[in-house]
């Protein structure tokens, strides 16, 4: 996604300092720290939200795409897309 040069800004989420580390060398990626442990879907999107909305990087009515896969925490297992609009999280 980050070899498109656009505005559109892209949040890379990990609990690995590794991925972390090479997500900055991406155009345009801003990678934030994230902890998943024993959460569902529903909770990962809503504290992923949460935490956009703590750095102010996203206000009421803004759109995001989450990308993840089925089994959080698995390498190479990105398989899922959601479409979120920010005050419209869906409660565990």
């Amino acid at each position: 996604m980050s070899r498109i040069s656009s505005a559109i800004p892209i949040y890379a989420f990990s609990s690995q300092e590794k991925t972390l580390g090479k997500a900055t060398l991406y155009r345009g990626v801003t990678p934030i720290y994230f902890s998943h442990e024993a959460q569902t879907h529903v909770e990962v999107n809503r504290d992923i939200i949460a935490q956009l909305r703590r750095y102010d990087f996203a206000t009421e009515g803004d759109q995001f795409i989450i990308t993840k896969g089925d089994l959080i925490g698995a390498k190479g297992g990105t398989n899922d897309l959601k479409v979120v609009t920010v005050g419209h999280e869906l409660t565990p």
